[in-house]
């Protein structure tokens, strides 16, 4: 059964219907019970969050008694055993606490996006019946699609053989090409060459994946750029800069402040080659705030605030929220400084990428790398940051 369908707006009706499941569990229980088996019966709820989310935070009487007599029938004053009880949902956090106390929800099972192994299977399943390129394995396809879930996964291989079939592929027989389109329109979006750009337009763009890209190369504690382009893709994207994908589930200080200088490149390239800045950057912003929210907070990587999250502090954290604002305006301040000084400096590789970009719409690694000094990658340490950074 579905969670949303407990719940109606005729007050009762939700709590008469979990009593209606469960008798009607205990009621098969006592059937094969009679026969002479020992019988089980077994109640699954999807998205469970829809009747068990924590109670006075709506002020809803009947998804409240819909909880309260789901909670009586897991662990109520019925001793008679025999059900057992599943539940699924997205937003375990905001479940009411009796729901996961012992003797309900005993056991809670999490799903990660998978590993490396796990991808590597799912890749040998989906594509079992399918001929491949000798020079691409199942190992090369998990790395490219680190960090994707099972459905991403299957929804590449899905695309894989459609773009096959729209090249007039007659037997399942794929490319490294047809994959990699796949892979590239899951993890980014699909081309859009129909919306059309003018030449200025075009050359703002490339100068900002190019100021991306090129702040990616440098920094020591970033992924390094494995594709960069300047097709427009997905539902806003004009281009993209596109991060060596990694399986990480920590990230160190100073991988953070790395990231949020690879994303105010692209702002910062367009002030060193323009003066001014665009509404390219929307996407780039919105990422950064959210990342310097988090150091201030969550994660307690301010010097000034320390490990003190002002969201929990009541009253005190109302209090705070000035300081919070003013430590997350400072720092993108001192990180916009300092990668506009290092796209200043290398200002002419800026513009070589982007005469690159333009040329040919799309540029890998190996590329990148043929433009850049090779002393340059990787040229910036960690070190660095405590002078960028100072006070915050």
């Amino acid at each position: 059964v579905s969670g949303s369908s407990f719940v109606e707006k005729y007050v009762g009706v939700g709590a008469a219907r979990v009593r209606e499941l469960f008798q009607k569990a205990k009621e098969e229980i006592k059937k094969n019970f009679k026969k002479g088996t020992n019988g089980k019966c077994i109640i699954f709820i999807d998205e469970l969050d829809a009747i068990g989310g924590k109670r006075n935070m709506d002020n809803n009487s009947e998804r409240a008694s819909t909880l309260n007599q789901l909670l009586v029938e897991m662990d109520g004053f019925d001793d008679f055993d025999g059900v057992m009880v599943f539940g699924a949902t997205n937003l375990i956090k905001y479940l009411d606490p009796a729901l996961m106390r012992s003797g309900r929800f005993d056991k809670k099972i999490f799903f990660d996006a998978p590993n490396f192994s796990e991808r590597k299977s799912m890749f040998e399943l989906y594509l079992k019946d399918v001929d491949m390129p000798r020079e691409l394995s199942f190992s090369v396809l998990s790395d490219r699609s680190a960090g994707m879930t099972g459905a991403d996964i299957a929804n590449i291989t899905n695309q894989s053989k459609m773009n096959a079939i729209q090249r007039g592929q007659t037997d399942v027989s794929l490319t490294e090409k047809d994959i990699q389109i796949a892979i590239d329109e899951v993890m980014i979006g699909r081309e859009k060459r129909e919306r059309m750009m003018s030449d200025d337009e075009r050359k703002r763009v490339a100068h900002h994946e190019a100021g991306h890209a090129l702040m990616g190369y440098i920094l020591k504690d970033s992924e390094p750029p494995v594709k960069v382009s300047i097709i427009p893709r997905g539902e806003n994207a004009l281009g993209f800069s596109q991060p060596k994908p990694v399986n990480k589930k920590l990230y160190t200080r100073s991988a953070i402040l790395a990231q949020i200088c690879v994303l105010l490149g692209g702002r910062v390239a367009e002030k060193v080659i323009y003066g001014d800045v665009s509404t390219g950057a929307a996407d780039d912003i919105e990422k950064i705030s959210n990342y310097v929210k988090l150091y201030n907070t969550s994660w307690g990587m301010s010097k000034e605030l320390g490990a003190i999250n002002p969201m929990f502090l009541g009253l005190i954290g109302e209090n705070m929220s000035d300081s919070v604002f003013l430590q997350c305006k400072v720092m993108v301040e001192k990180l916009e400084l300092f990668t506009n000084s290092v796209l200043t400096k290398h200002k002419d590789l800026v513009v070589a990428m982007a005469e690159d970009l333009l040329k040919n719409e799309t540029i890998v690694y190996q590329r990148i790398k043929e433009l850049l000094p090779d002393d340059l990658e990787n040229s910036m340490t960690c070190e660095n940051w405590d002078t960028v950074l100072v006070d915050v």
